[in-house]
């Protein structure tokens, strides 16, 4: 019989749903399967030096003020480093005063992950607590309001990712300009490359983005 019998066995499905299956069939969705496996081991990407590593793969942080886009006002696009997606436009981009590029709105290439730092937690926690553990007396309003913002500032943050790669690009928060849409996009300038607006133009549809200006 061409079919797949009742004993067959396929991690994650039940023998009954392979019933009447050709192995023809099967044989077309495991390619399919390699296929899409082989197309996003070979996706386009960049060799990266291991700072960029640090920060695209790792999820670290550059230091403020360090990055030349930081001052970046032409006309363009900026593009992920790893795979060349367009996740930022130059007219959403702002001055922070952070020290970090900033933009108040992202293309659709930009995912955001909730990103807890639970080690920052637990210090937090623990210079908070221990003392009036070893004092016997409760926290007071005031420290317990101190560390519950440090907690949400620093270690309950949203992450943004290149939707395409799953590289870090930096967080997202609720600071950022009024007027527009109180949100900051807040970047690794070193997850990014700026292309100007007139290179875009020439770009041949597919093209990867190399290093620009």
């Amino acid at each position: 019989s061409n079919s797949v019998n009742q004993g067959s066995k396929i991690p994650g499905l039940p023998a009954e749903q392979l019933a009447g299956v050709s192995a023809a069939e099967m044989w077309r969705a495991a390619l399919v399967l390699a296929t899409l496996q082989v197309s996003w081991a070979l996706r386009p990407t960049v060799e990266l030096t291991e700072f960029e590593k640090f920060v695209i793969r790792r999820k670290g942080t550059e230091p403020a003020f360090s990055s030349p886009l930081n001052d970046e006002t032409r006309a363009g696009v900026f593009r992920c480093k790893n795979c060349g997606e367009v996740l930022f436009e130059s007219s959403r981009k702002f001055d922070s005063r952070t020290g970090w590029p900033s933009f108040d709105a992202s293309t659709s290439k930009i995912a955001t992950k909730p990103d807890v730092k639970w080690p920052i937690i637990v210090a937090l926690l623990a210079i908070i607590f221990v003392p009036t553990v070893v004092d016997h007396e409760i926290p007071s309003l005031l420290t317990l309001g101190i560390g519950a913002f440090a907690i949400r500032l620093y270690a309950v943050q949203t992450e943004i990712v290149c939707e395409s790669c799953d590289a870090h690009i930096g967080h997202v928060f609720d600071d950022g300009p009024r007027q527009t849409t109180g949100r900051r996009f807040c970047c690794n300038g070193v997850a990014l490359t700026f292309h100007l607006e007139e290179e875009e133009e020439h770009r041949a549809p597919g093209a990867i983005a190399a290093d620009s200006a």
